[in-house]
């Protein structure tokens, strides 16, 4: 096996690991900000945290594998490969303490009996949309990058790609979480 393949297969492993992470992340903040019990939060809670190595491990293979591909093939000065790099250390920068500021936000409310109802302090942060927008704003980024391995346009594409992906999922966030917001002002 060349290192090339070996490499191939690994950044592979950090796609699966960082898609898996983002997948998980998406669909546990409703069931974690819809549980009616400590205990169902908890739960969620828990498998939540699990995303985080997954989503640092697979940026890191992602990282590494990039760099050794493009510096065997691409070359590391491709417009496209600055922008991946980029793109990809921006998303870990921007989703990665944000689940950590939440979980760090929520954790101390947490405690007490798994069939309590959560406190009204508890459903505050809950409510807190910033870690959900970030998300959106991350996978946006990811796509972009997808799209930037298998497109490799110039300089001009590359940033128009990233910004362009990034601002149409993390405006769809705001919007979702707008509308969630709203929905909720209506229900009280």
């Amino acid at each position: 096996m060349s290192g090339m393949s070996l490499a191939l297969f690994i950044h592979f492993l950090g796609l699966i690991a960082l898609f898996g992470s983002f997948v998980l992340q998406q669909r546990l903040h409703p069931l974690i900000c819809r549980g009616s019990s400590l205990g169902e939060i908890r739960a969620w809670v828990e498998m939540l945290r699990t995303t985080l190595p997954m989503q640092g491990s697979g940026a890191v293979m992602l990282l590494a594998t990039g760099l050794y591909m493009a510096s065997q093939g691409w070359g590391l000065k491709s417009p496209w490969v600055d922008a991946a790099m980029a793109g990809l250390v921006a998303l870990a920068a921007l989703n990665l303490p944000a689940q950590v500021r939440f979980l760090r936000a929520i954790g101390p409310l947490l405690s007490g009996e798994p069939g309590a109802s959560p406190s009204h302090d508890l459903r505050a942060r809950l409510a807190d949309p910033t870690c959900r927008i970030a998300m959106w704003f991350a996978n946006g980024l990811a796509l972009g990058i997808l799209w930037l391995m298998a497109a490799k346009p110039g300089a001009v594409g590359s940033g128009s790609v990233l910004v362009g992906a990034a601002a149409l999922l993390g405006g769809i966030g705001l919007l979702i979480e707008r509308k969630g917001a709203a929905k909720a002002v209506t229900e009280q």
